[in-house]
């Protein structure tokens, strides 16, 4: 639960998917790894941590997914997203 929970606030906090946010930290460690320090935040690097948005592209939450590979917990993420009626944004 915490790790799903990670994924979603820090794609909230991050403005940007999980998966992006991985491709940050290759790309820049020390910024995530700075970020993921602060106080009261939750940050976990991995795919599964989805931002909702409506059809106006408004954010509106997250979803996070943890339990299998990170692949399929972002796919569970999309899926059910979209099931809603909503827009899934994994970038």
């Amino acid at each position: 639960l915490q790790i799903a929970q990670g994924k979603a606030r820090g794609a909230l906090g991050m403005g940007m998917g999980s998966r992006a946010i991985a491709d940050l930290a290759a790309e820049r460690p020390f910024f995530v790894a700075g970020a993921a320090s602060l106080e009261g935040v939750e940050l976990i690097p991995a795919a599964g941590g989805v931002l909702v948005r409506d059809e106006a592209g408004a954010v509106l939450g997250a979803v996070g997914v943890s339990g299998d590979i990170s692949d399929v917990d972002e796919r569970c993420a999309v899926e059910a997203i979209e099931a809603g009626g909503l827009v899934a944004d994994t970038g």
